[in-house]
């Protein structure tokens, strides 16, 4: 009838939280773990025999599988295939896709079945692991919802990270990862050098393209699912109930979560952007800026919720390490906005280095590389806003770093992709540079023809949305003229708690 019970679990129990996670490139915070549920006392006598056995075998293959693999989602391991092919994550993911539309079978007009079955699952973003049963199945619903987001967040991490290739070779860190066509740099000693071939190291570039572009589509895919828990699930339930749930269930996480996936969704695009020549300045400041508004909306929502420790507080860190880097990356592309007389026509896709995002010079490869020849151009203007911008970027790259460091330093224990070869190597020229153009530029201008403060961002309306998830249609045996149900009372509409 709606009771709600939560139960702290046992430290000393067969579940550990991880000390480590490794390599990190999409934050996932902790899973919904399901607890096995009995229905035959609750349904035995008001629904056919093979329709509540398939309920509950869906729903153990779901227990089952779950449990197997929340010990190890985590970590940054590739799932290897199981022994009929695919992987873990996606098996569990069709589980649940496949236990779903006999599940709102008990939500169906109303049913009062909602409230004969008491779920029980554990989430990790409480401040201690907490087991919640509730005797509604809309909260079911809610969780199943919440599991398959997770595990498509968890599915772009895997995709994101420099870890192996598309034959599932995986290459050790001394060994090339990058494509550089046409026109590309070496990182040597104080130098670049100018390339006119084409040279391959192991990894195919291809691969990784594939896996960038395949990566916003999941992205989309996870926003779908907790954009339709927040609009079509949470209205379900009593008000009194809702303040109830699990913090993990609450609305303020679930939109964070939704805008975190469109705002990674946006980081992707904007890489692809960058490595793209057919892209123009305008589309990069655009995506750059949209970025910000994502990651500013993800924290606005967040920031007030009793996410005392573990995984919420890592989660806050990991969205507030991502609103810092966006702007720096915004108003490191601002820089390129300033009128100058030339086009820049060299494209060098430091991209191709890492499909990952995470870490900081990635994406601040291009920007600078354009704010370097934009400090040439030979108008005060742009040299002053070439300078204001880079400053601000410069300070939003040490920020972004120091977010960085306690964003990995919270428990559990996480670390980025490993820097090597040009990405280290722009990772210590960037920031020497930029003080050095700042400084020559003071020495050539007054004060007064330098602008002190970062110039305004443009406002541009959010383009990329979440994918239009639905629920599926009731399983069709729920349709039967022998199928037990009815109007709920206005007694089971009340969340009671005990």
């Amino acid at each position: 009838m709606g009771c709600l019970v939560s139960t702290p679990q046992d430290s000393g129990g067969n579940r550990r939280r991880p000390g480590s996670i490794g390599e990190v490139s999409v934050y996932v915070p902790g899973f919904r773990i399901p607890k096995p549920v009995d229905f035959s006392l609750p349904l035995g006598d008001q629904l056919p025999k093979n329709l509540m056995e398939r309920l509950s075998a869906l729903r153990t293959r779901v227990v089952v599988m779950a449990g197997q693999e929340a010990p190890t989602v985590s970590r940054t391991r590739r799932k290897s295939a199981t022994q009929h092919g695919g992987s873990t994550l996606a098996d569990l993911h069709q589980a649940l896709q496949d236990y779903l539309p006999v599940l709102l079978g008990l939500v169906k007009d109303g049913s009062q079945l909602q409230h004969n079955v008491q779920f029980a699952w554990m989430n990790q973003e409480d401040e201690a692991e907490v087991e919640t049963a509730i005797s509604n199945a809309w909260y079911e619903v809610l969780s199943v919802l919440h599991l398959m987001a997770m595990l498509s967040l968890s599915q772009a991490n895997l995709l994101l990270l420099p870890r192996t290739s598309c034959d599932g070779y995986q290459p050790k860190v001394s060994e090339g990862l990058v494509l550089v066509q046409q026109f590309g740099v070496i990182a040597g000693s104080e130098a670049i050098y100018d390339i006119s071939y084409t040279v391959y190291l192991d990894l195919d570039y291809n691969c990784i393209l594939e896996n960038r572009r395949a990566s916003v589509d999941i992205f989309l895919k996870a926003a779908g699912y907790l954009d339709c828990a927040v609009r079509h699930v949470l209205p379900q339930f009593p008000t009194s109930l809702r303040e109830d749930l699990p913090v993990d269930l609450a609305e303020g996480v679930l939109r964070a979560l939704c805008l975190q996936a469109l705002g990674q969704g946006v980081d992707i695009q904007l890489g692809m952007a960058i490595d793209s020549a057919k892209a123009t300045l305008a589309v990069k400041r655009r995506l750059a800026c949209e970025m910000v508004k994502y990651w500013q909306q993800a924290q606005d929502n967040i920031m007030t919720l009793p996410l005392a420790n573990g995984w919420g507080e890592k989660h806050r860190l990991f969205i507030k390490w991502k609103y810092v880097e966006a702007k720096r990356e915004t108003y490191c592309n601002l820089d390129q906005q300033a009128e100058i007389g030339f086009t820049y026509s060299h494209s060098i896709n430091q991209n191709h280095l890492s499909c990952s995002n995470i870490v900081s010079p990635n994406q601040a490869a291009a920007y600078y590389y354009h704010g370097l020849i934009l400090d040439e151009g030979n108008t005060e203007k742009s040299h002053g806003m070439a300078v204001a911008a880079l400053q601000a970027a410069d300070e939003y790259f040490k920020e972004s770093k120091r977010s960085c460091e306690a964003f990995n330093a919270a428990s559990p224990l996480s670390r980025n992709p490993p820097l090597w070869g040009t990405i280290k190597y722009l990772s210590e020229k960037i920031p020497k540079d930029t003080s050095s153009k700042v400084r020559i530029n003071r020495d050539l201008y007054s004060h007064e023809k330098i602008m002190e403060t970062a110039p305004t961002l443009p406002d541009f309306s959010l383009a990329l949305k979440p994918d239009e998830f639905q629920l599926p249609p009731v399983f069709p045996s729920w349709n039967e003229d022998n199928v037990g149900g009815g109007q709920a009372s206005s007694n089971h509409l009340k969340g009671e708690r005990r």
